[in-house]
C-alpha cells in the first residue's frame, strides 16, 4: 500500500501456485514499475485494489497470467510479453475497474487487455481507449464470461477515425493481439458477453470494431441480448461511429428505451447466429436514434 517506484529489475522462477507464486504482487497504493523483466512465475504482476502505473515492462513463461489486476485500473503503456499461459493484461475479475469522478485511460500495449468476469464502470467516472488498443472477452469456461458494464453516469470514450482503431473480440481470436491463450479454438458469435450500458450511462465511441459477443439471455418476447447493448436513457447525447459490427449473437447492437443516439458510418455485418427470433445486425425497441451512413 505504497507509492514506490520500481524499475529496471528481474523478478523470476517464483512459481508456487497462489498469490505467493506471482513475480510481483502490489496490493492499495500508486506504486509505478517500469523495465523490469518477469520470467517464469506463477503470475507475472498481481494488482489488487491498486491502480499502479506498469510502463515498459517485459513478461514470460507465468503459468497463468501475464497481468492479474482488480479493482480500478492505473496505467499500462508498452509492456509485452510471451510464452505465459495468458498472454495479456487481465482485468475485470468481477470488480469495478474505475473510480468514481475520475478518468481512466487504457493505452495500446504489446498485450491485449483480457476482460475475465464483469468489469464494471463506476458511477460518474470515464474510460476512454487510446488508439491501437485491443480489448478481448474471456469465454464461458469456469464461468469467467468476459463482460464490460457501464453503470448510471459513466462513459466509455474513444476518438479513433477508422473501425480498427480500437477492438473488442474473443479471447479465441488471434488476427488482433496474438494469440492470447493456445489450444482455444477458432472464436465464435456467444464467446462473451460484450458491452452492456445501463441507463444512465454514456457511449462516445468513435472508431472501433466490436466482434463475437452477445448472449442467449431473452427480453422482449425472444430477442437475445447484442454485443452492445443500450439501455433506457443511456443514449442520450451518446454517439457510435466509425463501427464495425461482426459475427455477433443475435444483434450488434441493441437499443431499449434509448433517447437520443448518433450512429453514423456503421457496417453491421455476419449476424447470423441467433435464438428464438431472426439475427439482425441492429435491434431497436422504443428509442430514438439518428441513422447515417449504416451498411
Amino acid at each position: 500500500n505504497s507509492n514506490s517506484a520500481v524499475t529496471n529489475s528481474r523478478f523470476s522462477t517464483s512459481s508456487n501456485a497462489d498469490m505467493a507464486g506471482t513475480g510481483l504482487y502490489l496490493s492499495g497504493g500508486a506504486p509505478s514499475v517500469s523495465g523490469s523483466v518477469f520470467n517464469g512465475n506463477y503470475r507475472g504482476i498481481t494488482l489488487e485494489n491498486s491502480p499502479a502505473a506498469l510502463t515498459d515492462n517485459v513478461i514470460t513463461g507465468s503459468a497463468k497470467e501475464a497481468v492479474y489486476a482488480t479493482g480500478a485500473l492505473g496505467t499500462f503503456s508498452g509492456n509485452s510479453g510471451f510464452s505465459n499461459f495468458q498472454n495479456a493484461l487481465v482485468i475485470g475479475n468481477s470488480t469495478t475497474i474505475t473510480a468514481s469522478g475520475a478518468t481512466t485511460t487504457l493505452a495500446a500495449n504489446g498485450l491485449p487487455y483480457l476482460i475475465k468476469r464483469k468489469a464494471t464502470l463506476a458511477e460518474n467516472s470515464t474510460l476512454v481507449f487510446g488508439a491501437g488498443v485491443i480489448v478481448k472477452g474471456h469465454d464461458s469456461r469456469a464461468n469467467n464470461t468476459g463482460a464490460l458494464e457501464v453503470k448510471s453516469g459513466a462513459k466509455l470514450s474513444s476518438s479513433g477515425s477508422s473501425s480498427d482503431a480500437l477492438v473488442f473480440t474473443s479471447i479465441k481470436d488471434s488476427t488482433v493481439g496474438g494469440e492470447t491463450e493456445s489450444g482455444l479454438g477458432s472464436p465464435a458469435a456467444r464467446d462473451w458477453i460484450g458491452i452492456t450500458v445501463l441507463s444512465g450511462g454514456t457511449v462516445d465511441l468513435s472508431g472501433f470494431t466490436l466482434r463475437y459477443g452477445g448472449t442467449p439471455v431473452f427480453f422482449l418476447g425472444g430477442e437475445g441480448e447484442g454485443a452492445l447493448k443500450i439501455t433506457g436513457g443511456a443514449g442520450s447525447s451518446g454517439r457510435l461511429a466509425q463501427a464495425l459490427f461482426d459475427k455477433n449473437y443475435q444483434s450488434g447492437l441493441v437499443l431499449k428505451d434509448v433517447t437520443a443516439l448518433a450512429v453514423s458510418n456503421a457496417v453491421f455485418s455476419n449476424h447470423t447466429e441467433s435464438s428464438a427470433s431472426p439475427a439482425t445486425g441492429l435491434f431497436s425497441s422504443n428509442s430514438t436514434a439518428t441513422l447515417s451512413n449504416i451498411t
